[in-house]
């Protein structure tokens, strides 16, 4: 009899059909964790299937949890950073469709068979991903669309960049002291820097904000800091409202910095 013990399950359950898959990947010089959701979709009024938002990881470890669940359909690129494990889980689920935000394909030459995209203030979810998941893309950015997505049945917003919570639990202690240098105080709610260096046009983000502050939900996933359990919506709202005053007059970033900072971002 083996004394090894049994392998940690790599997917974590948060509640009814969503689970995450957390990694370290390296970014600009230091160690971050992220993460991936995974949804099980209704196949009683939906097409059925797993989602999988930002993929990450080692998908050959994943795949057993994964195919125990049910079969892959749909791999998600919310935003232009968060497609770096897309084509190594397209290669493994080749009959998952790929979507991703509009930039995706332009910036990293991945193919995408869907884009996502529309007015905020629409509901433009796919039919494949109803009736358990609703869409709003975040618009007003020149480079960095985002998708914010709602799972009904367990009342969970899953968010990637657009809110970040750093600290040493998900960054290198290092990166954590500097960081707020680039606008990400430690534990504070705050978008990524992509949505405050790009952004340009405030409206779409108040529509966005509208909408998206009225569904029905109250734990949010987000990459890169703890699941937020309580008070997620205060937080969304906050970071709502750094993104509006970054895009409007004087908060907007110089063309210089938005050169360098799109030369820094990996591809």
């Amino acid at each position: 009899m083996s004394n090894s013990s049994p392998p940690s399950p790599q997917l974590v359950p948060l509640g009814p059909e969503i689970w995450i898959h957390e990694a370290w990947v390296r970014f600009m010089g230091f160690r971050l964790q992220t993460r991936m959701t995974v949804v099980r979709l209704s196949e009683a009024t939906g097409q059925g299937g797993l989602w999988l938002c930002s993929p990450i990881g080692d998908v050959d470890a994943l795949r057993p949890e994964l195919d125990a669940l049910g079969e892959v359909r749909h791999l998600v690129a919310p935003n232009a950073l968060h497609h770096l494990g897309l084509e190594r889980f397209a290669q493994a689920f080749p009959g998952a469709t790929r979507w991703a935000t509009k930039n995706v394909e332009a910036r990293s030459g991945l193919q995408v068979h869907e884009t996502l995209a529309g007015p905020p203030e629409q509901d433009t979810t796919p039919p494949s991903w109803r009736p358990d998941l609703e869409l709003c893309v975040l618009g007003g950015n020149l480079l960095f669309e985002e998708a914010l997505v709602l799972h009904r049945p367990s009342r969970t917003l899953v968010v990637t960049d657009f809110v970040e919570k750093i600290d040493e639990s998900c960054c290198d202690p290092w990166a954590v002291r500097v960081l707020p240098v680039f606008g990400l105080p430690k534990g504070r709610p705050t978008p990524a820097p992509e949505h405050r260096v790009f952004a340009v046009d405030p409206e779409p983000l108040r529509r966005a904000k509208e909408r998206v502050l009225a569904w029905d939900f109250e734990r949010m996933i987000i990459a890169h800091g703890p699941v937020v359990e309580q008070g997620a919506k205060d937080d969304l709202a906050a970071c709502f409202d750094r993104a509006i005053q970054a895009a409007t007059g004087r908060g907007r970033a110089s063309v210089a910095l938005r050169k360098l900072w799109l030369r820094a971002m990996p591809r």
